[in-house]
């Protein structure tokens, strides 16, 4: 489906919508604009390094900083953080048992801005294996969660979308699950961005056999009631990269994913895509035996 971001019925759809073949015109015009396009984009990325070490340093230099150190008996791990209106720190990740694989369950806390535990909650679900990822604070002031989830029958098949939406004091308000589609077995979440209108867009990678890593790179979109609104799968893309970034454009006339996707056996660390979530265009910004490991 063209120009439009799709919309599919979890119940019923057994099939994703994929990109049609982009044809490309091979005019000398036509190979000019490319490079002068690819030197512009290769100049953009560099400008958003330089700005988001300028920024981060800032930020460093202006705030308190603290270091604090969470741990107990159990293995403790986090996904992400970020900070609330009253200037506290949410941690979301996850708690096991034992180190290693195992069943987990969600674990979120709060910090203050000097490093202090201000609260902190686990959530258990009987035969269920999950841990938080990513949130952020609606304008209720309220926390909304999402998740990867499975039963504890196998832990390598984490085939269910958790969202959750969460108090200021951790009470869970609501929270909804949804299935992949078929033919697909197993998911991660890699980074989200929320559209003008509050809605949600999810980038994620998803395999399609049982025991395998494909690494299939998907978008989902939700709102913020946790309705799933859609979901689909780029034919051809995958993401082999540590981490990846999802960012609106320098025009807001679309969306920018950086990271370490794969098309045709070669490494393309910037893809574009419009306001319905389309690929556009893509560039590959530094050589093949290289890759971006983490966020900018």
């Amino acid at each position: 489906m063209h120009g439009k971001f799709w919309e599919t019925d979890f119940e019923n759809s057994n099939s994703m919508s994929f990109l049609g073949v982009w044809a490309k015109v091979k005019t000398i015009n036509f190979k000019a604009n490319r490079i002068k396009q690819i030197n512009m984009k290769h100049i953009n990325i560099i400008m958003v390094i330089i700005m988001s070490i300028f920024y981060g340093s800032s930020i460093v230099f202006s705030q308190q900083s603290f270091d604090l150190t969470y741990g107990t008996e159990k293995a403790e791990f986090f996904k992400s953080t970020f900070e609330d209106n009253n200037g506290n720190y949410i941690s979301l990740g996850g708690q096991k048992i034992n180190f290693g694989e195992g069943v987990t369950s969600p674990l979120i806390v709060k910090t203050n801005g000097y490093g202090n535990i201000i609260d902190e909650a686990m959530f258990t679900k009987e035969d269920t294996s999950y841990a938080f990822h990513f949130g952020f604070q609606k304008t209720n002031g309220n926390y909304f969660v999402m998740a990867s989830l499975t039963d504890t029958n196998n832990l390598h098949k984490y085939d269910v979308n958790y969202f959750c939406e969460l108090d200021q004091d951790f009470g869970l308000v609501w929270e909804k699950m949804y299935e992949l589609p078929q033919p697909y077995k197993n998911h991660q979440i890699r980074d989200f961005i929320l559209d003008y209108d509050g809605n949600i867009f999810i980038q994620g990678i998803a395999d399609s056999s049982e025991y395998g890593s494909n690494n299939l790179l998907f978008i989902s979109k939700i709102d913020q009631q946790g309705d799933m609104l859609g979901f689909k799968m780029y034919d051809g893309w995958a993401d082999y990269g540590l981490y990846s970034q999802f960012m609106h454009n320098f025009d807001s006339t679309g969306y920018v994913l950086l990271g370490s996707f794969v098309r045709n056996s070669f490494t393309k660390e910037w893809i574009e895509l419009d306001l319905d979530l389309e690929i556009t265009d893509w560039v590959s910004v530094i050589d093949q035996e290289h890759y971006i490991s983490t966020p900018i």
